[in-house]
């Protein structure tokens, strides 16, 4: 016999590997397939451009030159954005790619939890490592077949930068606390933990929930354990070190953000709340989340119902679950609180899916390992390739289904598809980019399209929805059901602005358009006149905007 094993037991180790391999090269062409098949830009990833533009340009993290104004939540991915911009990167095509790449660091974040749940969960032996793994693929393997995961892996925004530092976070903070797995106590791991939450924090604000979350988890446990008579010194030398990295990158982060600014929270937040009625379309939305991936609320519910055996064991497998499921239901209450979202597929809710997913395989798919441990080695890889092609197929189907329905052009309920959303950024690029050619650098606009085309035209803009306006967002009374739009400047204060292009929400059609007679009694008085254009490209071809009338001068028809 050669040193290196018989030929049978290489035979052996090479079978027992292609499960895994086959799972790892299925997830990945299935994730990439997915982000491609969707691949667009959203309208609202336009406005974290002209901040990140600015920023590189001008200096100024502002969205109009002068005007201190956080109409943005996403200081990270900015930050991140004006970088590329200062070293001349093309800032929609960056954003195209750094989706998808965060993304894959997502699933990455989700194995590893997965893994080590299972580990934690698993008596320890040789012959399971192969099926530890294998399991652990599905979690990433369940992601990319995810509607809301992977479409939203796309559309240029934040959100598989939240869910990658989060994930990693939270793992990275359990496995240094010696909370999770075989792990030991780090501090060094901890903080790494403490720095990628910080991150996460800089990048969304809901990861202060997130936080706060932890820390609580972590103070109720040490008050049982101080109730039933066990000495455990906190906070542990680890959690002294997660504690201080992640408030020494955060701290400094939201002192100078309320200097700049001059509020403690986002213009964003003004912006949307203060409306009554939005618990009708947030419970839609969290309605329509769980029916399109209908596998999270088992994953809810195992959390939850470990809960009270988590508190009890410093280092128990229900511990993380009970943090991930208590963060799910708090972002589920204040996305619910703020009304969901106009835009289709959940993109708020994408952030907890990684850690349900991952957290919800000890429970749910470790008795059925068991159950099959009298099995013979080939049979219960046979149960696994099974159990694989099921999700594949089952998953794929609902993939497929709702991928279709989001590509399709329009809106329901007050939430707009993945298609409208597509071709009405293709439709605000055209008319910016002619804005930009066709007028002057200081002719001033007021829209309620406060991306793509303000982007393109390059000019000072009002959003008339108030996002980049602390006086609307402070001072105009809240009504509405529709999330995001629920202030409207008046009038009299958009006169005060001294508009040009009055566009509102952008009018285009097939045949010249004409002004709503309403709208004419309003600003025909007040020196403004309905113009109708032609910009290149644009489909459908004509464009209808509200003119200053001495701005005649300065437009070509």
């Amino acid at each position: 016999m050669r040193a290196g094993g018989s030929p049978s037991e290489g035979a052996r180790l090479l079978h027992v590997a292609l499960l895994p391999l086959a799972i790892l090269l299925s997830t990945s062409t299935l994730y990439a397939w997915q982000v491609l098949s969707y691949d667009f830009l959203n309208d609202d990833a336009f406005i974290s451009f002209r901040y990140a533009l600015n920023w590189a340009e001008l200096g100024e993290v502002v969205y109009n030159t002068g005007e201190r104004v956080e109409g943005y939540t996403n200081f990270l991915w900015v930050a991140l954005l004006a970088l590329i911009a200062r070293l001349g990167g093309d800032l929609p095509q960056w954003a195209r790619l750094l989706g998808p790449f965060f993304g894959a660091l997502s699933l990455l974040g989700a194995y590893q939890l997965a893994r080590l749940s299972l580990a934690q969960r698993h008596t320890p032996h040789p012959q399971h490592t192969s099926n530890v793994t294998s399991l652990a693929l599905i979690a990433p393997l369940t992601l990319a077949l995810s509607p809301s995961f992977t479409c939203w892996s796309s559309g240029g925004l934040e959100v598989q930068l939240f869910t990658a530092t989060l994930t990693w976070g939270f793992t990275l903070t359990l496995m240094g606390w010696g909370a999770l797995g075989q792990a030991r106590p780090s501090l060094i791991t901890s903080s790494m933990g403490g720095a990628l939450l910080a991150l996460a924090t800089m990048t969304r604000p809901e990861g202060l929930m997130f936080v706060g979350l932890l820390v609580l988890t972590r103070l109720a446990q040490t008050a049982w354990f101080k109730r039933a008579g066990i000495k455990r010194a906190w906070p542990h030398p680890t959690e002294w070190a997660w504690g201080l990295t992640w408030l020494c990158l955060y701290a400094p982060y939201f002192m100078w953000r309320w200097r700049y600014y001059g509020y403690p929270l986002p213009n964003t937040y003004y912006v949307k709340t203060g409306a009554e009625g939005l618990w009708a379309p947030g419970g839609r939305y969290l309605l329509s989340w769980l029916l399109t991936e209908p596998y999270l609320f088992a994953p809810l519910l195992l959390g939850l119902r470990g809960g009270w055996r988590a508190l009890r064991h410093q280092a128990s497998p229900h511990l993380s679950a009970l943090i991930a499921a208590l963060w799910c239901v708090g972002l589920c209450v204040h996305v619910a609180r703020v009304g969901g979202d106009f835009m289709a597929l959940h993109r708020f809710l994408v952030p907890i899916m990684p850690l349900l997913v991952a957290l919800s395989l000890p429970s749910l798919a470790l008795p059925l390992h068991h159950q099959s441990a009298q099995l013979s080695a080939p049979r219960r890889r046979l149960a696994l390739t099974a159990l694989s092609v099921l999700l594949l197929c089952a998953g794929g189907l609902n993939a497929a289904q709702r991928r279709a329905q989001a590509l399709e052009v329009g809106s329901q309920g007050g939430v707009d598809s993945i298609g409208w959303l597509k071709g009405f950024v293709v439709q605000c690029e055209h008319i910016g980019k002619w804005i930009e050619a066709n007028t002057p650098p200081n002719t001033r606009l007021a829209t309620t399209a406060a991306g793509a085309l303000p982007f393109y035209a390059r000019r000072h803009t009002l959003d008339l929805l108030g996002l980049n306006d602390a006086w609307i967002a402070h001072n105009v009374p809240a009504k509405g059901s529709r999330p995001g739009h629920s202030k409207s400047a008046p009038l009299s204060y958009v006169l005060q602005q001294k508009i040009d292009f009055l566009i509102y929400h952008p009018t285009m059609s097939a045949r010249p358009p004409h002004a709503h007679p309403g709208f004419a009694r309003a600003l025909s008085p007040r020196g403004y006149e309905w113009r109708v254009f032609e910009p290149p490209h644009l489909t459908p071809h004509y464009w209808g905007v509200w003119v200053k009338s001495p701005q005649e001068r300065h437009v070509t028809p």
